[in-house]
Order: structure tokens, then sequence, then C-alpha cells
């Protein structure tokens, strides 16, 4: 099984940003991918998967 859409940005772009910025990681990853995102972060041992959902 495949993860889904992974945010395309570099995985070292993207840990710094999940580190200064979460809010704005999320963001722009929901703008790219509404529903569902694979991420790699710090914190959660890499790769974590993400349901979107806006109000």
């Amino acid at each position: 099984m495949s993860l889904p859409n992974r945010f395309k940005k570099p995985f070292v772009v993207q840990k710094l940003q999940w580190l200064i910025d979460p809010i704005g990681y999320m963001e722009s990853a929901v703008k790219q991918y509404p529903d569902i995102f694979t991420g790699e972060i710090i914190g959660f041992g890499g790769t974590i998967v993400f349901l979107g959902y806006l109000i």
C-alpha cells in the first residue's frame, strides 16, 4: 500500500517549517491537498498522514 499525496516540499524544508510555523505548514499543505496528504515532519518518527478538515 502506498502513502497518499506526498506533500511536494523537500523533507528538510517540511521539518523546518513544522518547527518554526506549524500552522503555516498545515495551511500550505491543505491548499495543495485539501482532503488527505502525507508529510515528513519532526516528532512523529518521520512520515505521517494528515486528514484535512475545513470548516
